[in-house]
Parts: structure tokens; sequence; C-alpha cells
């Protein structure tokens, strides 16, 4: 997988332009900052695959919004308020990613409400033996876990489904990896006991919390 990044402190518009893209309709009635994180976030991915193919292609939005990648390849985007990511893979390799991107914030009424809509099964376990900001760190990384997870099965399951749909179960931080499994089934590919592996990387400049889930063709027969 590729992964390109832009700081979101600056005014993309004018590049996305001089390109020969255009906004699309809904993008450009939206707020200026809306409409940095959309450009922010397609220049990121034209980047991203050009490192992977060699090419430039133009990352489109279909009907709902979501980026339209080119054919043969899988991707993601993420951003918070100061930077946005894009990641892209070959599908001869790769049934779909997912990625996501969150700010560590330091908040009791962010933290209460993380506690109480994430954590499932043993999570807590994991990590209520930890100091204060290791205890919050991992707290933001078992949530982007599961925004990199959704984003990575909605698209080939059709399904929607909650936090409470995966358990993180194991979390390596030297290697930075960890393991997800499924405790409900989404579909007949993935069913109840299916165990991912994701990557993660902190951000320690800015404070943020990087996960990365993979589906490779390996995993399933859902291609």
């Amino acid at each position: 997988m590729e992964t390109m990044s832009l700081p979101l402190n600056y005014n993309y518009l004018s590049t996305y332009v001089s390109m020969g893209y255009n906004l699309p309709e809904k993008i450009a009635k939206s707020i200026f900052k809306r409409q940095n994180e959309f450009v922010a976030g397609r220049l990121c991915a034209v980047n991203a695959l050009e490192k992977l193919t060699g090419k430039k292609f133009f990352v489109g939005q279909d009907g709902m919004g979501r980026p339209v990648w080119p054919d043969n390849v899988v991707g993601s985007i993420t951003h918070t308020d100061d930077i946005v990511i894009a990641g892209v893979a070959k599908s001869e390799k790769y049934v779909s990613i997912g990625i996501d991107l969150e700010k560590i914030i330091d908040s009791s009424d962010i933290i209460a409400s993380l506690e109480q809509s994430i954590l499932v099964g043993k999570e807590k376990a994991l990590i209520s033996k930890m100091d204060k900001t290791k205890y919050i760190m991992c707290l933001y990384l078992f949530f982007s876990f599961k925004e990199s997870l959704y984003k990575c099965l909605k698209p080939i399951t059709k399904k929607m489904f909650s936090f409470e749909a995966a358990e993180v179960i194991y979390v390596n931080y030297k290697n930075r990896i960890a393991h997800i499994r499924l405790v409900e089934d989404l579909n007949s590919n993935f069913t109840k006991g299916f165990l991912l592996t994701g990557r993660f990387k902190y951000m320690q400049d800015i404070n943020h919390i990087f996960t990365s889930v993979a589906i490779l063709n390996t995993m399933c027969s859902c291609t």
C-alpha cells in the first residue's frame, strides 16, 4: 500500500483547478474548509496513485460522495482538521483497504464517550492498567482501528455495522500491529471469529494516530 499526506494549513484550491479538475457540485456549494479538505484528499490520492502505478489518475466521486478509484486499484482517504492522508493499493493483491486518522484530544467528555461507545469484550482489560497518557492513546487507537475496519469492509460486505461488531484482541506496540476479530457475522465471507491484522503509527509531532486495515485476495473469496 502506498500513502501520501498533506497538511491542511494551506489553500490547495488553485492547485487543483490548475490541474484541470473541477469541484463536484455539492462540494462547490460547501464552505471553504470542506472544499480544501476534499481537494487535499484528491491531490493526495493523485500523488499516491502516481507513486503506485507511475501514472496520474483523476479520482472522481460517485453519487454517495465516495471516491471513484481507477480500475485495478483500491483506496481510502481520511482527514482531521490538521492533515489528510490517502492510501492506495493494487487490486491484484488487495480486495479492499481502509485507513483512518484521529487527533488525540484529552477531554473527559470525549474519553467517556469513547469508553462507552467503542469498548467491547476484553478491550477494556487490555488497557485498564495503563497510565493515563497511554490509556487515552489506546482508546483513540481502538477507535481508529474500528473506523479503518468499517472503511475496509463496508464496500465489500455492503453492510453497515457498529463499533460492537469487532474487538481488538491484541496489540504489539513495538511492531505497531494489532489483531481485530469480528464478533458478529457480516456476510458469508466475514463471519464471527474472522481475524484481521491492522497496522498503526503514532504521529508524535501532531499527536495523531494513523491506522490501516487491509483485506488480501488470499483472505477471502469475495472478488
